[in-house]
């Protein structure tokens, strides 16, 4: 231990540091054991106290008999399409979307709200993007808004997210792999509304005035707890549930 910080705890902020600056990219995997415990500074079964709770946080994964890895959101042996996607049908079951049309993005200043949201200036550029999301029997499920840091997300334009957001993909494994930007930690805030005439035009969604919603705000920050998202969900409270599983 030094400077009051257990010597695994260090290990782990080391590995963190290194996810940080990119030297290792989402899908990488890391050294040998032997190897890294030497890099580090720290016998073998420190990182693997290290690695271990890394594994735990869903920072890394363990692959039998291959070795460990930085958890990819593009890699499906991990079962990890998104774990922060709460919503579900009433039953319980995963809620797909299988039209997510992008209806507008523009560049905005961070304002008020996203300075503070994204630890921004005020006057910083702020990507919004807004889509509607229409499930698989065709219905109207209500509004995605999206506000992304611009030095997160540069080039990131109206045709680029139309063209290469897969159908089936997560949006933040688009994120992954057209910015390099890993989601690994999430703030979540809920709420009941109900849709304004004023609301519904100024979203384009006709169908939202007067329909009961579930409001939904999500901070998602990549490593070292940086803010690079702020997510506001509207969906139709008759149809859908949020599942959250807390521990201690």
């Amino acid at each position: 231990m030094g400077n009051g910080v257990p010597l695994y705890e260090a290990a782990k902020r080391k590995i963190l540091k290194r996810l940080e600056t990119r030297e290792w990219l989402p899908g990488a995997k890391l050294p040998p054991e032997g190897e890294l415990s030497r890099e580090l500074g720290v016998s073998v079964g420190t990182l693997r106290h290290a690695v271990g709770e890394l594994c735990e946080e869903g920072i890394l994964w363990r692959r039998q008999g291959s070795g460990t890895y930085v958890r990819s959101y593009r890699d499906g042996g991990a079962g990890f399409w998104n774990r922060f996607q709460p919503f579900q049908t009433r039953d319980g079951m995963p809620m797909i979307m299988v039209d997510r049309k992008v209806l507008f993005l523009e560049t905005i200043p961070a304002g008020d709200e996203f300075s503070v949201r994204l630890r921004l200036k005020k006057d910083d550029p702020v990507i919004h993007v807004l889509r509607h999301q229409i499930d698989k029997n065709g219905e109207f499920q209500g509004i995605d808004e999206l506000f992304l840091r611009g030095d997160y997300f540069k080039g990131l334009t109206f045709e680029r997210f139309d063209k290469h957001l897969e159908p089936d993909e997560s949006l933040y494994s688009f994120y992954e792999r057209e910015f390099g930007v890993e989601i690994v930690e999430t703030s979540n805030f809920i709420a009941w509304d109900i849709g304004t005439e004023d609301l519904a035009k100024r979203l384009l969604a006709p169908k939202l005035a007067n329909m009961p919603l579930i409001f939904y705000k999500r901070v998602s920050k990549t490593y070292g707890h940086i803010p690079v998202e702020c997510r506001i969900i509207r969906g139709k409270a008759s149809d859908v549930q949020l599942s959250f599983d807390i521990t201690r």
